[in-house]
This record gives structure tokens, C-alpha cells and sequence, in this order.
């Protein structure tokens, strides 16, 4: 591939770095450590949170045996009948301490250990160390009621109390049916962990909030407290900030693993509305369906209030392709505009932070709390219906499966559709996904020219890298390898920073290339 610098001012053809992997693992009991966040955009680093839980170890008291004469140092006497009562009330008293040692209340539950106790410490033997007025031990608490939150007015049940039911089913633009995430439900409560990862751009990557404030990190932080903690549940942030459905749904494998269980897709606010972000969605949501692992794919879905476009953005053509697709949508944008219609000071409580001020393009702590919020909210309530017993024993027995009309049936449901959406209806046309190939400047392999000609490597701010040009008729080519397909390129677009056009083209076969343009018509 050959790109030619034209007589314009310079252009910047970054391609864009792919971030390592960023896992955020919870311990078990306390919160990860926090490491503050870059805020660059190209380049990251690997950060795991591990367990570091201190456990608490109680240390036996020692036992002292005092002896002490129980009757006074005079003799008494006693006749043959003394003695005998004497014996008799010993061997009494004997049998008594040696049944007060061994306890008959039931263990514990292995899920939930009472904590250690005297008389545990010494099962089987008599506590002779154990004074008259000490406190009998109190029973052990019993293991907290699996899906307690499930219960109507539940104490467990917090989200219901947080938010009015008016305003949960507004953060569902889609529900469907949810059946890739009743799969990973059944998984977890096997006890098997659960990988999660994020796609999204500056609002995921945490602009204007710390490391532990974004929503996914929350999601992760409350599917641990309140659902299946595991210590190998995790969070792969594939985040990266101005970056739409384009980038990701060619490049989206450099940074998410293919063992993924769960991937959650913000991108409303980095594609516009228009139809070609459509269908730049639509290739990310069907190839994220179609790994190997059969991941469930959320749909998160914010807004900004700068565009001169309106409140309107990429969100809106997203929720069709989203429907198709059967991919939950939770929206913050449904329930946080009547409340700002109502109370413009609603901007500062959605979009102030210390570091910015007033910035109305991405969303403060607040509202990654309540995305994340709205989402374990859903979350909750696909659990509780899924793991009722009641619905597992008899959601079989209206139909017998071979008797079942269509509308009952289930065939289908959480399989990636055969056609795409603009793909005309036939029988036979099966739009296959294919597997992209990504480099970049920072990836690895790098991205390197095979030839150079006037091109400059350059290292801007925030570790951004790119090659540039600011001469003329220069050449730099790069040597790739694909198959049939699409040959693409990333590059910098500003409507202020005067930049210029390059030609690209293939082979040697100049003719057939096309022209970028520098200049971008949207001003931010």
C-alpha cells in the first residue's frame, strides 16, 4: 500500500494504537487497589488488580489449669454410706461435664463459617477452662438465602429503593429476550468465573472520573457484591477515547480476548447519526456475537448535550441494529431528560467534574453510577427469573415440544442471524464474518514502512504516534497481506488544525486509489 503526500498542509496519518489488555480483578472482600489512570490516548499499560486481602487470624487463648483444694485442709470423716453418695455424685458430675463438652448444634453451612469459638477450639474435649458465668455460645448464623433480592421489599433489593419503577423501565430502551445473558447466568451459578469487557471511547475510557468511578468497573464491583463473586471475575477495558464503530469493528480483536462472556458496547456518543455508522455498528455487534465463546452483548447507551446536531446522536441508529440483534439497551439519555427538562441544574448534576468543570460531552461519576446501576438493575431481574424454581419446573408443561406452535417456540433465540439487515431476503445468502487483520503504530507487530520517502515518524502529546508528511509529491509504503477484502486506513480529520489530503492506493495501481481528506466538517 503507497500513500502520497498532495500539495496541501501537512497531513497526520496515525493509525490507531491498540491498548494492551487492562483487567480489573476484585478481591473477594475489600476493594482492588486503585492506580490512577493515564489520560492518553494511544498507548497503555497492562494493570491487574490482585487479591490482597489480609485474613485475620485469631490466636487461641492459653489455657491455664489452676489447682485449687475444694474442701478445707481439716479431714473430715465419713462413714461407708458418705463415701458411696460421695462416689456417686462425683461419677454424676463427671458424666455431666463430659456431655456439656460436646456441642449438638448443627455446623454451619461450608458456604458461610461461623467465626471461630472457644468451644470450637476444643471439639470433643471437656472446657474445663470455661467459668459458670461466662455467656453460652451463641448458634451460628445461618448462610445468607441465595437470589434474596429476588423477594418483593427485600432488604437485599436495594435498586428498587434507589430508583421508582417508572424510572428503571425508562433506562431500558430494549430489553429482548435475553437469552446469551440467561446462558452466562447459568454458568456463573455453576460456580464457573465470569469474563466481562468493555468497547467504548472516552466516556468508557473514564474522562473527567477516576479509574474506579467508570461504570464497568462498577458493574464488575457489583455483579461481585451482590451476584456470583468469584476471584477470577474480571473486566477487560478495550476502551479508547475518540474512537467510533469504525475502528472497532475492525480492530476490536487486538483487544478483547476471545473468551469473553459478556461485552458491554458504548459507543453512542463517538458515531454520528448516520447510516454508514449504521453499518460500521451492525459488522461490530454481529462479529462480537459470532466468537467462539457465544458472549452476551449489552448495549450502554449515553448522551452529550454539546453536538450542534441536537441531543440526537449515534445511540438513535444504534437501537434498530440493536432490535435485530436481540441486544439489551440500557439508555441513560431515556430517563435523565424529562428530569432536565424539568431542572436545568440537572446538567451540573450529570456533567460537572473537578478536573474540567461543566462538560457537557461526557458524563460525570454520577453518571457512570447510574449506568451501572441501571444495568445490574436489569441484570438482577434477568437473574431472579431465570433462577426461580418455579419457572425452571414448569415452563415445559404448558406444551409438549413436539406439539408447540411457532410463536412458542424458542429455536433461534441467541443465534446470530444468517443475513445482515441491508441484505436482501432469499433462502440462500448467508453473510459470512470475517476476521479483520489490525496493525497499528504501537501494536505488536508494529506498523512499519517498507519504504520511506519524505515521511517522518513524530510523537505527539498523550503518546500519540504517528507518521507525517509536510512536502509534496512524498511517498511512504507499507507491505500487508490480506485476502479478499478492504484495505483501509486510520488518519487524523480537524476542522481547525489545517490539515491536508494523501492519495492511497494498492500496488501500483494508482489509478484506483482514493484521496483522504484532512479537513472534517464536524467541529468537534
Amino acid at each position: 500500500m503507497h500513500i502520497g503526500a498532495h500539495p496541501y498542509p501537512p497531513v497526520l496519518l496515525p493509525t490507531t494504537p491498540l491498548p494492551s489488555h487492562r483487567r480489573f480483578i476484585l478481591p473477594i472482600a475489600a476493594p482492588a487497589p486503585h492506580t490512577p489512570r493515564s489520560t492518553n490516548n494511544t498507548q497503555t499499560t497492562h494493570r491487574q488488580h490482585t487479591d490482597n486481602t489480609q485474613t485475620n487470624t485469631t490466636q487461641m487463648p492459653s489455657l491455664r489449669l489452676y489447682h485449687r483444694r475444694i474442701f478445707p485442709s481439716r479431714r473430715l470423716r465419713f462413714g461407708y454410706l458418705g463415701r458411696l453418695v460421695l462416689i456417686l455424685c462425683a461419677l454424676v458430675l463427671l458424666l455431666r461435664l463430659g456431655n456439656y463438652g460436646h456441642s449438638t448444634t448443627a455446623p454451619s453451612s461450608p458456604s458461610a463459617p461461623s467465626p471461630p469459638t472457644r468451644s470450637s477450639w476444643t471439639s470433643g474435649r471437656s472446657p474445663l477452662w470455661r467459668r459458670p458465668s461466662s455467656p453460652p455460645r451463641a448458634p451460628p448464623k445461618p448462610a445468607a438465602k441465595p437470589y434474596a433480592y429476588c423477594k418483593k421489599h427485600a432488604a437485599e433489593d436495594w435498586w428498587s429503593r434507589k430508583f421508582s419503577k417508572h424510572n428503571l423501565d425508562l433506562s431500558r430502551a430494549y430489553i429482548g429476550s435475553g437469552w446469551r445473558f440467561r446462558d452466562v447466568v447459568r454458568r456463573a451459578a455453576r460456580g464457573e468465573p465470569v469474563t466481562m469487557g468493555v468497547i467504548g471511547g472516552s466516556v468508557s475510557a473514564g474522562h473527567g472520573v477516576k479509574p474506579n468511578e467508570t461504570f464497568h468497573y462498577r458493574i464488575l464491583q457489583q455483579w461481585n457484591a451482590n451476584f456470583f463473586n468469584h476471584r477470577r471475575n474480571a473486566m477487560i477495558d478495550s476502551s479508547k477515547p475518540a474512537t467510533g464503530s469504525d475502528y472497532f469493528s475492525l480492530c476490536f480483536r487486538e483487544m478483547l480476548p476471545d473468551n469473553v462472556d459478556i461485552v458491554f458496547v458504548e459507543l453512542s456518543v463517538n458515531d454520528f447519526r448516520e447510516v454508514e455508522a449504521a453499518i460500521q455498528y451492525e459488522t461490530l455487534i454481529r462479529s462480537l456475537l459470532s466468537l467462539p465463546s457465544k458472549p452476551a452483548v449489552v448495549a450502554i447507551s449515553t448522551f452529550a448535550l454539546l453536538f450542534s446536531e441536537g441531543i440526537s446522536t449515534g445511540g438513535d441508529i444504534h437501537l434498530g441494529v440493536a432490535e435485530y440483534y436481540d441486544v439489551p439497551v440500557i439508555s441513560l439519555r431515556n430517563f435523565a431528560v424529562p428530569k432536565l427538562m424539568d431542572d436545568y441544574s440537572t446538567e451540573n448534576h450529570l456533567f460537572w467534574n473537578e478536573r474540567d468543570g461543566l462538560d457537557l460531552r461526557h458524563i460525570n461519576s454520577l453518571g457512570h453510577e447510574l449506568l451501572a446501576d441501571f444495568t445490574t438493575a436489569w441484570m438482577k431481574d434477568v437473574i431472579c427469573e431465570e433462577m426461580d424454581p418455579e419457572k425452571n419446573s414448569t415452563e415445559e408443561a404448558d406444551f409438549d415440544l413436539e406439539e408447540r406452535p411457532w410463536w412458542q417456540s424458542t429455536e433461534g433465540l441467541g443465534e446470530v442471524p444468517r443475513i445482515r439487515m441491508t441484505t436482501q431476503w432469499d433462502h440462500e445468502t448467508y453473510d459470512a464474518v470475517k476476521s479483520p487483520i489490525c496493525i497499528s503504530t504501537t501494536s505488536d507487530p508494529r506498523l512499519s514502512p517498507s519504504r520511506v520517502d519524505g515521511w517522518y515518524y513524530e510523537e505527539a502529546t498523550s503518546d500519540k504516534m504517528y507518521w507525517t508528511s509536510g512536502t509534496s509529491g512524498k511517498q511512504i509504503s507499507f507491505k500487508i497481506y490480506v485476502d479478499t477484502g478492504t484495505v483501509g486506513i486510520f488518519f487524523l480529520r480537524s476542522m481547525r488544525q489545517g490539515l491536508g489530503n494523501a492519495g492511497c492506493w494498492v500496488d501500483n495501481k494508482r489509478d484506483y486509489g482514493v484521496t483522504v481528506s484532512g479537513y472534517w466538517r464536524h467541529p468537534v
